[in-house]
């Protein structure tokens, strides 16, 4: 693809070419050459500074998406360290800890994460953590947490009537004790 300048300098070489070989020039012509490559001279600078300011812009751009694609990475690892720690408390309430903020003594950069960002090591890291500190951990707690989470209701006294087998002026006694 040529430009108009470059068709323009084109067209005054074929010129020069063609009278080179009668060996005369007028001033006039030698002036019309001269106008015309500075007029050449004025376009290409300008496109340079055109260019210039592009690539000036372009470099800016490529900065920017280099940061942005930095502070992603950054945002996907403090995600996934989240989501491990979440699941590391949640294990270790399992495994019965007494105090979850003890978790914080944990070195998490042992952590290892799967190709889907998933922590794979977690189970591995507790279990050192509390063979180093049982103390931190009770006895029984991991039998009970996993054996059932609800507690359970105290039976009936079966000395007590039931409301519904008792007559109103009984009834109204029994709400009298109750204070209400």
């Amino acid at each position: 693809m040529t430009t108009e300048a470059e068709t323009g300098s084109e067209a005054a070489k074929t010129e020069v070419k063609e009278t080179a070989g009668a060996g005369k020039y007028t001033y006039e012509q030698l002036e019309a050459f001269r106008e015309e490559a500075i007029a050449d001279n004025v376009k290409l600078r300008t496109k340079h500074a055109e260019y210039k300011t592009r690539i000036g812009d372009l470099e800016q751009q490529a900065r920017k998406a280099d940061e942005l694609e930095k502070e992603v990475t950054t945002l996907k690892t403090s995600a996934r360290v989240e989501v491990a720690q979440a699941r590391l408390e949640a294990l270790a309430v399992k495994e019965g800890i007494v105090d979850p903020d003890a978790l914080k003594l944990i070195d998490l950069s042992e952590l290892k994460f799967d190709d889907n960002g998933k922590p794979e090591n977690l189970k591995a890291l507790l279990d050192s953590f509390k063979e180093a500190k049982p103390h931190f951990f009770t006895e029984g707690a991991a039998k009970s947490a996993s054996t059932s989470s609800t507690a359970k209701m105290p039976k009936a006294d079966s000395t007590t009537p039931n409301a519904k087998d008792l007559s109103d002026a009984a009834w109204a006694a029994r709400k009298q004790q109750l204070g209400l």
